[in-house]
């Protein structure tokens, strides 16, 4: 029995296919999966189906398979074979009919045809879920209009739900593409001409398709309705309103604006941020062109589907083109910058994803294009008053416009806010260069954007930490752009005040060296600013500073903050930079005159803030080292409190870090061990590991002060896997416990390396240790010298200032943290 399916027929006997140009060459297991697609049309078949179908009994690859279908996909050409990402294949052609069952008798001359769906190839990839949705729709609904960016792949999708419609309705399928239409009032005699109505004198051309489409019911495809909207939206109107049994789906970049209008919102690929689909068409795309894909090109495809934010034009542009350079090529090329992609014109009506931009950009009226281009300043998503900012105070209007169009869509990730895909913005950028106005608009931005941060920084003091970073997030790419342009066109007073206004957002995204690098480069440029600005940025500097221990640079960064701050009016940032050095002096950091009182003065009139809570701590410290350890803890635990409340997890493990530190200074290291083991299980359910290293080394050197190495192990440990191991302040202060430990572990060699190893931290670094960190490796050092003779002592001590970060990390390994005999490095250091 022989099967027909469009211009092909299976011959089962022979075992063959036949084709319009005679038999086609196909192997035998190529001929046994298309048997198997044709018994299921339109069933999904997976994998698994299609082995037994082809191979029954035989273990083969998954390669092989796509081999045989790619084979079959080139003989039969586009719109027969199906991917179903992750789950199989599926058989999308005219349906199969046996040469015994009777074929339906051609209709007459006079009969209407079903409409022209059959002419158009219609190839759905990774749409699967949408396809269904949108089925559905079309059961319910008389007007659906299927909305999305351009080459986001709308038709594709309306032609692919026209084509599924035929097998299921009586209605005839019309496919009308606008695209060519260019004037609103030529529409209905496209209709007229499309439905093949005939002229009658006296009747116009509406009054002849509403009496035909009453005669013959109908799903009209209205393809491209944008430029066109008026006109298409009258004739629906009156479509709906007369000609009941006719439904319509259109596409379009803007809404229709009609009664009852039903909206379906096609996305790219990828769309919430899983850019795996976009990668799959992608790699349709190749195989439909003849490329083989393989799984070491799966990063590529990924990276490539991120970056043209899953546009199945876009997509298709680069099959094109990796078809001619491979894909790794143009991987590099749009790592480098985005290209004006172009394919071969059998594949899209647009010859390149340029000319469909430039068809959507030209459909906008002139305020539209101008806030556009503006746009495409925003590096990641916007808010509606960054528009404003940016677009000035009447753009609201045209930016609506822009959202109706699909030019601008909403972010996934925030409700309240919207983006640019990134083939979009590019366009956009282009046109605002063209249009001489970039530096205008980049401006505006990093105005908008250093005003936004400044008011950050201050809500950040009563704002909820989660809350706040949920907030300002969102806008850290907008940050780093504006600096950049602020740096790039030497605006020093922009750079300034956008340094100063973000440190906060480094200090809390744990991006300590970045805002660093930005605070310095703006301080020093901020001789020509005003003297409060570029004070408050030096505050900003302190901070970021101290942070990481640089403390001689954020001392510097005060002692010529805090007189200028003295003299202009009082804000949160001189009770900052006076915390700030409190803080140093109760670490012996600076031995400057006392702060305390000016401090207490300072902070009276706070509301409940952040800076409040931390200066309670710091206060409660003084007056317990001045004796009054009741009062002075009690203050203490009260700013502890105040973090809670205010919901600042950072805050609040500083600053029980620090009192930790301060009690174990003034002699109570068994209060200190308690305090610290009472926040510990905390900050490992908050899982913030800087801050469990620095409270885990200063467990283990608390113990190791009381002489009890054997509960000092199993702290170290935890420092150890805590800290970054990056050659900076905190692993320097994570392995002076090691030093000890060596030592109680019958190592005096290891301790004697690192003691030397340190001597070369201190000569060489531009901060000392820590005085906790400092005291205890001169007490090794102390206890060393009645281990050895100086002559001997001093020889280990040289060649330890030899050793690298790597080195001694590996030296405290192999003989502190494993314990296991193996020292082969520290002995052959230590006998030189």
């Amino acid at each position: 029995m022989d099967r027909v399916f469009g211009d092909y027929r299976l011959r089962e006997r022979e075992h063959d296919v036949l084709g319009p140009q005679g038999r086609i060459e196909l192997s035998g297991r190529a001929v046994d999966l298309l048997a198997a697609f044709l018994d299921a049309p339109d069933a999904l078949l997976t994998k698994d189906d299609l082995f037994a179908a082809a191979w029954p009994g035989v273990i083969v690859e998954d390669n092989t398979l796509q081999v045989h279908i790619s084979a079959l996909r080139k003989a039969l050409g586009p719109g027969y074979l199906t991917t179903v990402h992750g789950r199989g294949y599926r058989y999308t052609g005219p349906p199969p009919l046996s040469t015994d069952q009777s074929v339906p008798a051609r209709q007459s001359p006079e009969a209407p045809p079903r409409g022209n769906i059959e002419r158009f190839e219609v190839r759905l990839v990774e749409r699967e879920a949408e396809l269904i949705a949108l089925c559905q729709l079309l059961r319910t609904e008389r007007l659906v209009t299927v909305l999305g960016p351009g080459g986001v792949g709308k038709t594709t999708l309306a032609l692919a739900a026209a084509a599924q419609r035929r097998n299921e309705t009586p209605q005839d399928i019309w496919v009308l593409d606008f695209a060519a239409v260019a004037d609103g009032r030529f529409i209905e005699a496209t209709l007229v001409q499309t439905l093949g109505v005939g002229f009658r004198a006296g009747s116009s051309p509406r009054e002849l398709i509403l009496e035909h489409l009453a005669r013959h019911p109908s799903l009209l495809v209205f393809d491209n309705c944008e430029h066109v909207r008026e006109g298409v939206a009258e004739l629906v109107r009156a479509i709906l309103a007369n000609a009941h049994p006719t439904d319509i789906l259109a596409t379009s970049q803007v809404p229709l604006s009609v009664p009852n209008e039903r909206i379906f919102r096609l996305k790219p690929f990828g769309a919430v941020g899983d850019s795996s689909s976009s990668a799959a068409f992608l790699a349709d795309c190749l195989t439909m062109l003849g490329e083989e894909v393989s799984l070491q090109d799966r990063p590529a495809l990924l990276r490539i589907g991120r970056r043209l934010d899953g546009v199945a034009l876009a997509l298709k542009m680069v099959a094109s083109r990796a078809a001619a350079v491979g894909i790794t090529a143009v991987d590099a090329e749009l790592a480098r910058e985005l290209p004006q992609l172009t394919a071969e014109a059998t594949s899209t009506r647009f010859p390149s994803l340029k000319a469909s931009m430039e068809w959507s950009y030209s459909l906008l009226s002139s305020s539209e294009q101008k806030l556009f281009r503006r746009l495409g300043v925003f590096m990641g998503s916007f808010s509606l008053d960054a528009v404003r900012a940016v677009g000035g105070a009447e753009a609201e209007t045209s930016f609506l416009a822009l959202v109706q169009r699909s030019l601008v869509m909403r972010d996934t990730s925030h409700s309240s806010r919207y983006r640019l895909l990134e083939t979009s913005r590019n366009f956009a950028l282009e046109k605002l260069m063209q249009a001489n106005e970039e530096q205008e608009a980049r401006r505006a931005h990093a105005e908008f954007i250093r005003d936004l941060f400044a008011r950050n920084q201050l809500d950040w003091e009563t704002e909820s930490d989660a809350s706040w970073g949920l907030r300002v997030g969102p806008d850290a790419d907008n940050l780093r752009g504006a600096l950049t342009f602020a740096e790039f066109s030497q605006d020093h007073p922009l750079l300034v005040g956008l340094a100063g206004s973000s440190y906060r957002f480094f200090m809390q995204q744990n991006l300590i060296e970045e805002g660093l690098a930005h605070a310095e480069r703006a301080l020093a440029v901020s001789d020509n600013v005003p003297a409060l600005e570029a004070a408050r940025l030096r505050v900003g500097v302190a901070s970021l500073a101290r942070y990481v221990g640089l403390h001689a640079k954020g001392e510097a960064a005060l002692n010529s903050a805090l007189p200028v701050l003295r003299e202009s009016p009082r804000d949160i940032a001189f009770s900052l930079a006076l915390l700030l050095r409190v803080w140093d002096q109760i670490f012996g950091i600076s031995e400057t005159p006392s702060l305390f009182a000016e401090l207490e003065t300072s902070v009276a009139e706070l509301p409940i803030c952040k800076t409040l809570a931390w200066a309670l701590v710091a206060i409660g410290v003084n007056h317990w080292k001045m004796g009054e350890h009741e009062s002075g803890l009690a203050r203490a635990e009260a700013g502890l409190a105040m973090f809670d409340r205010l919901d600042n997890p950072p805050g609040l493990f500083r600053a029980a870090i620090n009192l930790a530190e301060s009690l174990h200074h003034g002699g109570d290291t068994r209060r200190a061990i308690s305090l610290a083991e009472r926040y510990v299980p905390r900050i490992r359910m908050a899982g913030t590991s800087v801050w469990l290293g620095m409270i885990s080394s200063n467990l283990t050197i608390y113990h190791l002060t009381l002489g009890e190495p054997e509960l000092a192990h199993a702290p170290f440990a935890e420092a150890w896997r805590n800290t970054p191991h990056d050659g900076k302040f905190w692993h320097t202060s994570t392995l002076c416990p090691a030093c000890e430990l060596a030592l109680a572990r019958g190592r005096p060699d290891v301790a004697a390396l690192l003691v030397g190893f340190f001597d070369h931290f201190v000569e060489t670094g531009d901060d000392p240790l820590q005085a906790t960190e400092a005291r205890l490796v001169q007490a090794v050092t102390e206890r060393l010298s009645t281990i050895y003779e100086a002559k001997e002592l001093s020889r280990l001590r040289h060649q330890g200032r030899s050793l690298s970060f790597f080195e001694a990390d590996h030296l405290v390994e192999t003989t502190v943290l494993l314990n296991d005999g193996t020292a082969a490095l520290a002995s052959a250091v230590a006998q030189g």
